[in-house]
C-alpha cells in the first residue's frame, strides 16, 4: 500500500507534489512505473509518471492547467486524493 503526503490546495500552473510510499516488491525500485491519473473540471484527464526519491518512495510532481477539484488516483494502489485549485497562481 502507498501513503501519500500532499497540498489539499494549489493555485493554477502551481507545482504540487505529491509522495508515495510504496511496500518493497522485491524488484528494482527504479524499474516501478508509479503513475497518477489526475480528472479535473469538465471531465478533463491527463496521466503524470512518478520518480524514485529513495528507499520505498517515490513522488509525482503536477501541475495543474485550470482552477476548479482534482481528483488524483494513484495507477498502483487503490489511494485517492482530492486537490482543489485556485485560479491564483
Amino acid at each position: 500500500l502507498a501513503s501519500l503526503a500532499a497540498q489539499t490546495s494549489t493555485g493554477q500552473f502551481a507545482v504540487t507534489k505529491f509522495q508515495m510510499e510504496l511496500a518493497d516488491n522485491g524488484t528494482n525500485p527504479f524499474d516501478r512505473l508509479p503513475r497518477a491519473r489526475c480528472v479535473g473540471p469538465n471531465g478533463q484527464q491527463f496521466t503524470v509518471p512518478g520518480y524514485y526519491t529513495g528507499g520505498n518512495n517515490y513522488s509525482i510532481r503536477v501541475s495543474f492547467p485550470e482552477p476548479g477539484n482534482w481528483t488524483v488516483s494513484s495507477q498502483e494502489t487503490d489511494d485517492t486524493w482530492q486537490v482543489s485549485v485556485s485560479s491564483n497562481p
